[in-house]
């Protein structure tokens, strides 16, 4: 971007202005309005608005006409009883109230389903073929609606990137001269970290659009979490249904919730779990590696915990706690039956105490016994005081599952099993069904087991999707081997760079054009968004580390702070994290710590004034998304010599504006 005004001894970084709308329209994803009402089916829902609110009294009157023109052929009979004339308003009447009835009803959805599937039955191929945009290239990051009216002279301006010079005229339907604004699919696999205080709209304005937008696109599964259940799975529920897509809504501390048990999974991608009626013979218990990386995920010592004490001690316990915990579960998984191997018998299995599980291990001699005994003799050999130092971390690592209601979702009988009511992360990728999975917790259950239950969830579902790619690799590998023994690797279908971010993102390795559900029947390819809200209240081990390497899978994450400090705080040193988010959104009001980091972050090490900001003269940038001005780029900084530029951010210690910064 050029700089602002004619100082140039000012760092580059730190120079900038509001941008104009040809900027915006070149660097963003930008599509007409008109074609998101097209496929999102806005449009169909306000016509029907308008025709029902709009235009009733109409209809009614032309009905009332219509039949006093007829009254000549009605029976004699009715011209002294006007009821005869009427009752035919009335029914008349009463039927068209039943077909806007209708209409609107196919939007509303059952709040008491949690697993939900509507057939294509049940919504024609051509009704949802206007819903489902078809285009793979742009399933974007919804930012916001950018008003052409508010940026004059823009219109030339955007007919030049657009060139349909005749879709937008100066008439009266505001939505000609309207753009939706976005994150393009690339970039989505970048990642995407939203800065706002409480109250700021960073789950109204950002992610709740975002994800009943993702409905709309085939291929496309998210995963979200909750921290204010359900209040997410209400507010974007009717895209997902409206699509024809699945929603699965684990809601634990609510009764009725779908039932989750990590220890357990589906088999046979060969066949339809969801059409088979023996579904008792596709559920198996996890394999081993599974079983010691949740082992691994629930004792993993967070920077909270190594702040104070000895580090070192804190690693050993977080170490063996782990070790035992896997070697119980091993034993359940050995001795008793599928039904019965869950995390809530597994912490009964400790909350009896050593005695009891000394003399169980020892006296086992079934299945894996080696193994067991292995891991669990220098455990008895241990001082007491070490051993209940193991068995009570252990207790307080499955203390999540302390709530009755989670304690019910987290079991699966013969009764659940056989009815299926049950979810695996690899439901996510089902080949057959687009899902939403929903994890929700209720705020005031965050801090008694509520942040380590989506913790653990959010981090299955990060392992997952590697064990995922890894498959389709493999399967791409497999496909591809003779043919590229005898053919040149561009002929091959494998491509070399695997950070394209072309059209699969990691194809890389992997060819999915036309192919894709043929050659990978079980294995298709899906694009995956993760959206982390108040994601400080989350502790996955790593997550820097997860971001770079989800990024190669195909993966979106999107998380929402309310400050950077919380950020700090939970995670020590954010600066590897930072690095490997491509877009951040900051908005308004921000708090002195984010404002401080990210004027750094464009070349000013001070921030010296409170004074609020002068906007350019001379635009209008009122109402520009959603009533936040979009900028791209940069805003000027504040240095020693005060407000000197003009236009940008002047002397100020706290972002007043919407602020977007985007890697080049």
């Amino acid at each position: 971007m050029n700089n602002a005004g004619d100082n140039t001894n000012i760092h580059t970084a730190a120079t900038g202005r509001f941008a104009a709308a040809e900027e915006i329209i070149q660097n963003f994803y930008c599509e007409p309005y008109e074609s998101y009402e097209s496929y999102s089916g806005d449009k169909a829902k306000n016509r029907l608005k308008r025709f029902g609110f709009r235009n009733l009294l109409l209809y009614a009157f032309l009905t009332f006409v219509l039949i006093l023109l007829l009254m000549p052929f009605q029976r004699i009979n009715a011209i002294n009883f006007p009821f005869f004339i009427f009752k035919d308003f009335i029914v008349i009447l009463l039927l068209l109230v039943f077909l806007i009835y209708k209409n609107k009803n196919k939007y509303k959805i059952n709040k008491n389903k949690y697993i939900s599937n509507i057939s294509s039955e049940q919504i024609s191929a051509d009704k949802k073929s206007g819903y489902i945009h078809t285009d793979e290239n742009i399933n974007y990051f919804r930012l916001g609606i950018m008003d052409l009216n508010n940026y004059y002279n823009s219109y030339s301006d955007y007919n030049n990137y657009f060139h349909d010079n005749n879709n937008y005229s100066n008439d009266n339907d505001k939505n000609k001269n309207r753009l939706i604004i976005g994150i393009d699919r690339k970039k989505r696999f970048e990642h995407i970290m939203i800065v706002s205080p409480t109250g700021g709209g960073k789950t109204s304005k950002y992610i709740i659009p975002s994800i009943r937008k993702d409905a709309c696109f085939k291929n496309t599964c998210v995963y979200a979490i909750d921290i204010d259940g359900p209040y997410l799975y209400n507010a974007v529920k009717d895209s997902w249904f409206a699509n024809s897509k699945k929603i699965v809504h684990f809601d634990p501390y609510n009764d009725g919730s779908v039932h989750f048990n990590p220890l357990i999974e589906r088999c046979g991608d060969k066949n339809d779990f969801y059409n088979n009626e023996n579904r008792k013979e596709n559920i198996m218990p996890a394999s081993d590696d599974k079983l010691y990386e949740l082992s691994s995920m629930i004792f993993y010592a967070d920077n909270n915990e190594l702040k104070g004490g000895d580090i070192q001690a804190h690693k050993y316990y977080s170490k063996r706690s782990a070790d035992i915990l896997y070697g119980c579960l091993l034993y359940l998984k050995c001795k008793y039956d599928i039904k019965y191997f869950n995390l809530i018998t597994a912490k009964k299995f400790f909350e009896k105490g050593f005695s009891f599980i000394e003399k169980e291990i020892k006296s086992y001699n079934g299945n894996n016994s080696k193994k067991i005994k292995e891991i669990f003799n220098n455990f008895f050999e241990i001082p007491s005081y070490e051993r209940a130092k193991i068995i009570t971390d252990i207790l307080n690592g499955l203390d999540f599952i302390k709530n009755a209601n989670v304690e019910n979702a987290f079991k699966t009988t013969e009764k659940i099993l056989s009815d299926g009511n049950f979810l695996t992360i690899k439901d996510l990728f089902n080949k057959n069904n687009d899902t939403l999975l929903i994890v929700s917790v209720p705020k005031e259950k965050i801090n008694s087991g509520g942040s380590r239950l989506i913790s653990i969830i959010t981090d299955m579902v990060i392992k997952e999707i590697y064990e995922n790619r890894r498959e389709i690799l493999k399967n791409n590998s497999a496909s591809n081997g003779n043919k590229a023994d005898n053919e040149p690797c561009e002929k091959a279908n494998i491509k070399a760079d695997v950070n394209s971010g072309e059209k699969a993102s990691i194809k890389a390795e992997i060819d999915l054009g036309e192919k894709a559900e043929s050659n990978y029947d079980d294995f298709i390819y899906k694009d995956i968004f993760i959206y982390l809200d108040e994601f400080p209240v989350l502790n996955i081990n790593n997550f820097d580390i997860e971001l770079a390497n989800l990024r190669k899978t195909g993966t979106g994450v999107c998380i929402s702070l309310q400050d950077i400090s919380f950020l700090k705080n939970k995670y020590g040193d954010i600066s590897l994290i930072d690095s490997n988010i491509g877009t951040h959104i900051i908005m308004g009001n921000a708090g002195i710590d984010t404002a401080k980091r990210y004027s750094e972050k464009m070349g000013h090490k001070y921030v010296m004034h409170t004074e609020k900001f002068n906007t350019v003269s001379g635009r209008n940038f009122k109402n520009g998304i959603d009533g936040i001005d979009l900028s791209f780029g940069k805003y000027d900084g504040v240095n020693d010599s005060g407000s000197q530029y003009s236009g940008g951010l002047h002397g100020s210690c706290k972002f007043q504006k919407l602020l977007i910064l985007c890697k080049r």
